[in-house]
């Protein structure tokens, strides 16, 4: 009984510090980023991931994600300068809206996309590599590989 007992607290330990980390992890994207997310986060116990459901949120003047359901999986480097290495993917069609300069430069306004992908690392002065992003619909596509701010 003891034994049981033991497990059940050590896995709702480990359990409280992912979530914990999880959330620490959404506050930094919005940090580092410079963005306010709105929409309903989703942690996942366990995992290195969380959901969120009808995210919104707008980066600095460029874009603005009207709404869409994405997954991040992140992984914490805590020991090579606090960088935080996202991926994200859409779990729904993301409906994006391109502002200023960036909507005269793609020829589209809104844009539904039928897959996003996102491979990026943070650091705590924000952005700091770009491994890969890739945008498809059927009026637009965008895909970097390998870039660093």
């Amino acid at each position: 009984m003891r034994r049981i007992f033991w497990a059940g607290l050590v896995l709702l330990l480990f359990g409280a510090g992912s979530l914990a980390v999880q959330y620490w992890v959404y506050g930094q994207i919005q940090k580092r980023l410079e963005i306010k997310i709105s929409g309903q986060w989703i942690p996942v116990p366990l995992l290195n991931r969380f959901y969120f459901k009808n995210a919104k949120f707008e980066w600095k003047d460029k874009v603005e994600l009207i709404s869409a359901d994405i997954e991040v999986k992140y992984q914490c480097d805590f020991i090579s300068g606090r960088r935080i290495r996202l991926n994200i993917q859409n779990q729904s069609p993301v409906n994006v809206r391109f502002l200023g300069e960036w909507s005269k430069m793609q020829g589209h306004e809104k844009v539904t996309l039928n897959q996003l992908k996102a491979d990026v690392a943070l650091d705590p002065k924000g952005l700091a590599e770009i491994y890969e992003i890739h945008a498809d619909s059927p009026v637009f596509q965008f895909h970097i590989n390998k870039s660093e701010k």
